[in-house]
Protein backbone atom coordinates (compact mmCIF):
# COMPACT_ATOMS: atom_id res chain seq x y z
CA UNK A 1 0.00 0.00 0.00
CA UNK A 2 1.05 3.28 0.11
CA UNK A 3 2.04 3.00 3.72
CA UNK A 4 3.98 0.08 3.70
CA UNK A 5 6.94 -1.38 2.28
CA UNK A 6 8.93 -4.44 1.81
CA UNK A 7 11.96 -3.38 3.90
CA UNK A 8 11.65 -0.65 6.06
CA UNK A 9 13.77 1.38 8.44
CA UNK A 10 12.83 1.44 12.33
CA UNK A 11 14.18 2.52 15.54
CA UNK A 12 13.74 0.10 18.35
CA UNK A 13 14.23 -0.18 22.03
CA UNK A 14 14.07 -2.16 24.78
CA UNK A 15 14.10 -0.52 28.31
CA UNK A 16 14.28 -2.34 31.72
CA UNK A 17 13.42 -1.62 35.76
CA UNK A 18 9.91 0.57 34.41
CA UNK A 19 6.76 0.87 36.34
CA UNK A 20 4.58 0.66 33.40
CA UNK A 21 4.13 1.58 29.62
CA UNK A 22 3.94 5.12 30.66
CA UNK A 23 7.30 5.76 30.96
CA UNK A 24 8.34 3.76 27.61
CA UNK A 25 5.93 6.39 25.82
CA UNK A 26 7.66 9.37 27.69
CA UNK A 27 11.21 8.36 26.29
CA UNK A 28 9.09 7.92 22.18
CA UNK A 29 7.38 10.91 22.73
CA UNK A 30 10.71 13.28 23.42
CA UNK A 31 12.75 11.35 20.86
CA UNK A 32 10.38 11.77 18.53
CA UNK A 33 9.71 16.11 19.86
CA UNK A 34 13.45 16.26 19.06
CA UNK A 35 13.46 14.87 15.33
CA UNK A 36 10.85 17.47 14.42
CA UNK A 37 12.59 20.07 16.06
CA UNK A 38 15.71 18.91 14.63
CA UNK A 39 14.16 18.72 11.13
CA UNK A 40 12.66 22.17 11.50
CA UNK A 41 16.27 24.07 11.67
CA UNK A 42 16.79 22.41 8.05
CA UNK A 43 15.08 26.09 6.91
CA UNK A 44 16.16 25.88 3.22
CA UNK A 45 15.26 22.69 2.56
CA UNK A 46 11.62 22.97 4.11
CA UNK A 47 11.26 25.80 2.27
CA UNK A 48 12.55 24.44 -1.22
CA UNK A 49 9.89 21.26 -0.61
CA UNK A 50 7.34 24.04 0.67
CA UNK A 51 7.01 22.66 4.32
CA UNK A 52 5.32 24.72 7.18
CA UNK A 53 6.20 21.88 10.49
CA UNK A 54 3.59 22.76 13.32
CA UNK A 55 4.82 23.00 16.69
CA UNK A 56 4.55 20.37 18.99
CA UNK A 57 4.84 19.92 22.44
CA UNK A 58 4.75 16.69 25.26
CA UNK A 59 3.29 15.59 26.68
CA UNK A 60 1.58 13.79 23.68
CA UNK A 61 -2.61 13.32 23.64
CA UNK A 62 -3.68 10.18 25.34
CA UNK A 63 -6.57 8.17 24.05
CA UNK A 64 -8.07 5.13 25.01
CA UNK A 65 -9.45 2.37 22.55
CA UNK A 66 -12.49 1.97 24.10
CA UNK A 67 -12.35 6.48 23.80
CA UNK A 68 -11.54 5.97 19.91
CA UNK A 69 -14.59 3.97 19.39
CA UNK A 70 -16.61 6.29 20.68
CA UNK A 71 -15.28 9.05 18.49
CA UNK A 72 -15.70 6.54 15.76
CA UNK A 73 -18.96 6.37 16.66
CA UNK A 74 -19.63 9.77 16.90
CA UNK A 75 -18.19 9.94 13.61
CA UNK A 76 -21.25 7.13 12.30
CA UNK A 77 -18.33 5.21 11.30
CA UNK A 78 -19.13 1.50 13.41
CA UNK A 79 -16.02 -0.41 14.41
CA UNK A 80 -16.65 -4.35 16.12
CA UNK A 81 -14.79 -3.82 19.54
CA UNK A 82 -11.63 -5.56 19.56
CA UNK A 83 -11.11 -4.88 15.84
CA UNK A 84 -7.67 -3.18 14.91
CA UNK A 85 -7.91 0.24 12.97
CA UNK A 86 -7.07 0.06 9.62
CA UNK A 87 -6.40 3.11 7.18
CA UNK A 88 -9.89 4.43 7.23
CA UNK A 89 -10.08 4.00 11.22
CA UNK A 90 -6.66 5.53 11.21
CA UNK A 91 -7.77 8.43 8.55
CA UNK A 92 -11.13 9.19 10.76
CA UNK A 93 -8.88 9.64 14.00
CA UNK A 94 -6.10 11.90 12.45
CA UNK A 95 -8.92 14.33 11.22
CA UNK A 96 -10.76 14.28 14.95
CA UNK A 97 -7.31 14.71 16.30
CA UNK A 98 -6.31 17.40 13.69
CA UNK A 99 -9.52 19.51 14.70
CA UNK A 100 -8.31 19.18 18.25
CA UNK A 101 -4.93 20.54 17.40
CA UNK A 102 -3.28 17.90 18.40
CA UNK A 103 -0.06 16.26 15.48
CA UNK A 104 1.19 13.66 17.53
CA UNK A 105 -1.43 11.29 19.90
CA UNK A 106 -1.64 8.28 21.57
CA UNK A 107 -4.01 5.59 21.66
CA UNK A 108 -3.29 2.88 24.65
CA UNK A 109 -4.55 0.56 26.65
CA UNK A 110 -5.92 -2.14 23.46
CA UNK A 111 -7.81 -5.10 24.16
CA UNK A 112 -5.24 -7.92 25.33
CA UNK A 113 -6.58 -10.92 22.91
CA UNK A 114 -5.82 -7.99 19.71
CA UNK A 115 -2.44 -7.77 20.90
CA UNK A 116 1.32 -10.84 20.67
CA UNK A 117 1.65 -12.49 23.83
CA UNK A 118 4.11 -11.10 24.99
CA UNK A 119 1.98 -7.88 25.41
CA UNK A 120 1.50 -7.18 29.23
CA UNK A 121 -1.91 -7.06 30.47
CA UNK A 122 -4.23 -5.53 32.81
CA UNK A 123 -5.00 -6.65 36.37
CA UNK A 124 -8.87 -7.28 34.91
CA UNK A 125 -7.18 -9.68 31.61
CA UNK A 126 -9.09 -7.37 28.96
CA UNK A 127 -6.50 -4.73 28.13
CA UNK A 128 -3.38 -4.34 27.46
CA UNK A 129 -0.26 -2.22 28.29
CA UNK A 130 -0.03 -1.18 24.56
CA UNK A 131 -0.20 1.55 22.93
CA UNK A 132 0.78 3.25 19.26
CA UNK A 133 1.69 6.45 18.22
CA UNK A 134 -0.26 8.30 15.64
CA UNK A 135 0.16 10.89 13.33
CA UNK A 136 -1.59 13.12 11.07
CA UNK A 137 -3.94 9.76 10.50
CA UNK A 138 -1.18 6.96 10.18
CA UNK A 139 0.41 4.64 13.21
CA UNK A 140 4.43 5.55 13.20
CA UNK A 141 5.16 3.54 16.37
CA UNK A 142 3.60 0.95 18.20
CA UNK A 143 5.13 -0.41 21.77
CA UNK A 144 3.97 -1.91 25.02
CA UNK A 145 5.35 -2.97 28.51
CA UNK A 146 5.96 -6.74 27.88
CA UNK A 147 5.72 -9.59 30.12
CA UNK A 148 8.45 -10.02 32.48
CA UNK A 149 6.94 -13.15 34.54
CA UNK A 150 7.82 -16.91 33.01
CA UNK A 151 4.80 -18.47 34.18
CA UNK A 152 2.21 -15.73 32.72
CA UNK A 153 4.19 -15.88 29.50
CA UNK A 154 3.55 -19.70 29.08
CA UNK A 155 -0.36 -19.10 30.20
CA UNK A 156 -0.37 -15.94 27.44
CA UNK A 157 1.51 -18.26 24.38
CA UNK A 158 -1.29 -21.51 25.11
CA UNK A 159 -4.27 -18.72 25.20
CA UNK A 160 -3.07 -17.91 21.64
CA UNK A 161 -2.95 -21.51 20.45
CA UNK A 162 1.34 -21.84 20.64
CA UNK A 163 3.15 -24.61 22.03
CA UNK A 164 5.64 -23.55 24.77
CA UNK A 165 8.23 -25.86 23.60
CA UNK A 166 8.53 -23.78 20.55
CA UNK A 167 9.53 -21.24 22.96
CA UNK A 168 12.07 -22.50 24.77
CA UNK A 169 15.65 -20.21 24.06
CA UNK A 170 13.15 -17.15 24.20
CA UNK A 171 11.76 -18.42 27.80
CA UNK A 172 15.11 -19.47 29.21
CA UNK A 173 16.19 -15.48 29.26
CA UNK A 174 13.31 -15.51 31.81
CA UNK A 175 14.09 -18.76 34.39
CA UNK A 176 16.11 -16.89 36.70
CA UNK A 177 14.13 -13.62 36.52
CA UNK A 178 13.45 -10.52 34.13
CA UNK A 179 13.24 -6.74 35.45
CA UNK A 180 10.11 -4.95 34.27
CA UNK A 181 10.66 -4.02 30.67
CA UNK A 182 9.07 -2.78 27.50
CA UNK A 183 9.67 -0.86 24.10
CA UNK A 184 8.78 0.27 21.05
CA UNK A 185 9.52 0.39 16.97
CA UNK A 186 9.36 3.54 15.40
CA UNK A 187 9.16 3.72 12.05
CA UNK A 188 11.06 6.25 10.15
CA UNK A 189 9.79 5.98 6.90
CA UNK A 190 6.04 6.96 8.06
CA UNK A 191 7.62 9.65 10.59
CA UNK A 192 9.18 11.28 6.99
CA UNK A 193 6.01 10.80 5.09
CA UNK A 194 4.05 12.64 7.64
CA UNK A 195 6.30 14.81 8.13
CA UNK A 196 7.34 15.87 4.53
CA UNK A 197 3.32 15.70 3.82
CA UNK A 198 4.18 12.82 1.15
CA UNK A 199 1.30 10.65 -0.17
CA UNK A 200 3.50 7.48 -0.78
CA UNK A 201 6.20 6.01 1.82
CA UNK A 202 8.01 4.86 -1.17
CA UNK A 203 9.13 8.67 -1.90
CA UNK A 204 10.59 8.72 1.09
CA UNK A 205 13.14 5.33 1.12
CA UNK A 206 16.44 5.82 -1.48
CA UNK A 207 15.15 2.02 -2.95
CA UNK A 208 11.98 1.41 -2.38
CA UNK A 209 11.08 -2.83 -2.64
CA UNK A 210 7.75 -4.20 -3.36
CA UNK A 211 6.13 -7.12 -5.15
CA UNK A 212 6.84 -5.91 -8.53
CA UNK A 213 10.47 -3.70 -7.96
CA UNK A 214 13.70 -5.26 -6.61
CA UNK A 215 16.32 -3.54 -8.63
CA UNK A 216 17.82 -0.77 -8.00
Amino acid sequence: TTRHLNESTAVDIEMAFINSEEEVMKILENMTLEMWNAAKTCKEELEILDIDLEKINVPFKRVTYDEVIELLNERDHKIEWGADFGSKEESIIGKIMEEKNEVFYFITKYPLEAKPFYTMPYEDMKYSRSFDLGCKGLEIASGSQRIHDKNLLIERIEKHGLNPKDFESYLKAFRYGMPPHGGFGFGIERFLMQLLKLKNIRECILFPRDRTRLIP
